[in-house]
């Protein structure tokens, strides 16, 4: 995880430059998800809405884009960039789950509580993907293992990702939701509100 050290500053220079991609096969081993907020002008991520970049609504508040990061910089993907490295979105996709499967194998749950209700705080080598994790299928699945069929998460900003039984959704008002709008505004990353029940038929919005 060495090379990718420079994931915590998410200060990072946006690139549009394609003189400044690397090839497809250096390219490949450092291609992730970034989560932007779709509604905010808090992260600047949000200029890259109206181009022709490889992205999707992971929630009603939150979109992934998909991204290389290369001497420091970010290059969000297009179709324009596939086409020169001379592939499909297919083999982006592959290598995003490469790429994250390795994330994930390194990272924990960290169980917190408040004094009275219990939760799980996910823990990345790399910080900045504590909440990308959240809409990894196969970390999905890991959570399923341990939480059953469905879960609750909240992910207020990039840095944070938090899970609970969703048996425990009712408590979720009392326990938590003001600290998580809190952190949502007071954070530089702010992501969202929401609390999401994930399940094997996808992610949903209960409650912001």
């Amino acid at each position: 995880m060495q090379k990718y050290k420079y994931l915590f500053d998410m200060k990072n220079t946006i690139l549009t430059s394609q003189a400044l991609l690397p090839d497809w096969n250096e390219a490949k081993n450092s291609i992730f998800p970034i989560l932007s907020p779709y509604k905010t002008s808090k992260n600047k991520l949000m200029a890259l809405k109206n181009q022709d970049i490889l992205c999707m609504f992971v929630s009603s508040q939150v979109k992934m884009f998909l991204a290389c990061f290369y001497n420091g910089k970010i290059i969000p993907l297009s179709q324009q960039l596939l086409a020169q490295w001379a592939i499909t979105a297919s083999a982006v996709h592959l290598a995003v789950e490469e790429n994250m499967r390795r994330i994930a194998q390194n990272t924990r749950l960290k169980k917190c509580n408040n004094g009275w209700f219990d939760y799980y705080s996910v823990q990345a080598e790399l910080p900045v993907f504590n909440a990308a994790l959240l809409f990894y299928k196969p970390f999905q699945f890991a959570l399923q293992q341990k939480f059953g069929e469905s879960f609750c998460a909240v992910a207020p900003e990039l840095t944070c990702g938090i899970v609970f039984d969703r048996k425990h959704a009712q408590l979720y008002a009392k326990a938590m939701r003001d600290d998580v709008h809190l952190t949502y505004e007071c954070s530089s990353k702010s992501l969202s509100t929401e609390l999401l029940e994930i399940s094997s038929y996808g992610v949903v919005p209960l409650v912001d």
